[in-house]
C-alpha cells in the first residue's frame, strides 16, 4: 500500500500575545492561539487542544469501527479527551492524556465487552500509540448508557 498523505496550512499575522491564526484543514478553517494561560489571547482554540482532538478523532473512529466488529451495540459514541500539560513553562510536556468514552444504546450485559474494545481502540489508535513513548495514554471512565437507566464502568 502506498504511503497516505495529509496536509494542513496555517497563517498567523502579529505577535503571540494579542493576535490568533488560522488553521485550514478538510476545507474549513479554524482559529487559533496560544491559551490564555500561557501568555497568549486564548481566541478559538489552540495546539495543545489540536492534539488532543487528533487523538480523540482517531480514538472514536478505531472504537466504532471495533464496537461494529464485535457485534457491541452502539446508537452514539461521545469520547471526552483530557490532557495535563505539566513543567511550563520552561519544560512544558503533555504528561498524561485520557479518553472517556460514552456509548449510547449499548446493552449493558456486556459492559465487559465495551470495556475490552475500549482498551483495544487505544491500543490501535496510531495517533495516540504516537504519544504513548513519552505521554501516559490512558481509558479513564466508560459509560454506558440504554435508553432506560445508565451504568458507569470505572477502571
Amino acid at each position: 500500500m502506498p504511503d497516505l498523505e495529509f496536509e494542513v496550512s496555517t497563517q498567523w499575522d502579529g505577535d503571540v500575545s494579542t493576535r490568533h491564526g488560522v488553521l485550514e484543514a478538510g476545507g474549513g478553517q479554524i482559529e487559533y492561539s496560544s491559551p490564555s494561560t500561557m501568555g497568549g489571547s486564548g481566541e478559538g482554540t489552540n495546539p495543545e487542544e489540536l492534539l488532543l482532538a487528533a487523538v480523540g478523532t482517531c480514538y472514536t473512529l478505531g472504537l466504532s469501527r471495533l464496537l461494529h466488529k464485535r457485534d457491541l451495540p452502539a446508537t452514539s459514541l461521545r469520547v471526552s479527551v483530557r490532557g495535563v500539560v505539566s513543567g511550563y513553562p520552561l519544560a512544558a510536556t503533555f504528561a498524561r492524556v485520557v479518553v472517556s468514552p460514552a456509548i449510547a444504546g449499548a446493552n449493558r450485559s456486556r459492559a465487559a465487552d465495551y470495556e475490552a474494545a475500549a482498551r483495544v481502540a487505544r491500543d490501535r489508535c496510531f495517533i495516540g500509540k504516537m504519544l504513548a513513548a513519552s505521554v501516559s495514554y490512558e481509558v479513564g471512565q466508560v459509560t454506558l448508557t440504554s435508553e432506560l437507566t445508565a451504568h458507569a464502568v470505572q477502571h
